[in-house]
């Protein structure tokens, strides 16, 4: 089916070199994969184009993709049986964690009507760093199961995420040179939940380290 990359291949063949034999591959049988079906409606009820599925195939260990249509339609074909662990996503909703399931050869996976819940979210006013030495800040949203809950892009000196799933979260917040913050927060409903951290800087040392002589410097010293 067309997709691009976000298809399973029809075949696959790892380790292939050139060689004066022809190279055999042999396509799967229509009958033998699986198709995962589902209507999306966003809180409310209204059908929702735009949203992905996000597939983990555990036994190919590979990530794919596939999307609703404007109706709200989601067919996803072309699968290999095993067992894949499904989620669905929308930038003005959160994540919906769907669960693991075992998909058999030549089944389809019906998965129902999937409304997104609602949602709030989360702005932070970071203090204590000058802008240049915000670049490497790094963030980690959870949710109360320790799960990744959402992402939080930096705007100038602020954090700001996208629709994030009513409940309780945990923001870890750090950067070079400085201690790492953890705050825990309650997101409601269609509410914008505001921070205000401060970052403390770190002690810092300079380390010499001597090596026998003629002794080259390891990789990771020498960079």
């Amino acid at each position: 089916p067309p997709g691009g990359w976000r298809e399973f291949p029809l075949a696959e063949q790892a380790g292939v070199r050139p060689a004066e034999v022809e190279l055999l591959l042999t396509l799967p049988d229509p009958a033998e994969l699986a198709t995962i079906t589902a209507e999306v409606v966003a809180p409310g009820g209204a059908a929702l184009g735009g949203a992905e599925l996000g597939l983990w195939h555990e036994e190919r260990a590979a990530w794919r993709g596939f999307v609703s249509g404007e109706d709200g339609r989601l067919v996803a074909q072309g699968l290999p049986s095993g067992h894949v662990e499904l989620e669905l996503r929308h930038p003005r909703h959160p994540w919906l964690r769907l669960g693991t399931h075992a998909l058999a050869e030549g089944e389809t996976l019906a998965l129902g009507r999937l409304e997104f819940a609602l949602s709030g979210t989360l702005s932070v006013r970071l203090a204590g760093a000058r802008a240049e030495e915000l670049g490497g800040l790094t963030t980690l949203l959870t949710d109360s199961g320790g799960r990744e809950s959402g992402v939080l892009r930096l705007e100038g000196d602020e954090l700001a995420s996208g629709a994030i799933a009513v409940g309780r979260h945990s923001l870890r917040v750090g950067a070079d040179g400085f201690l790492q913050v953890q705050r825990e927060l309650d997101v409601r409903p269609g509410v914008e939940e505001f921070l205000e951290l401060r970052l403390e800087r770190c002690g810092m040392r300079t380390v010499r380290i001597l090596l026998p002589a003629g002794t080259p410097p390891p990789a990771w010293v020498a960079g």
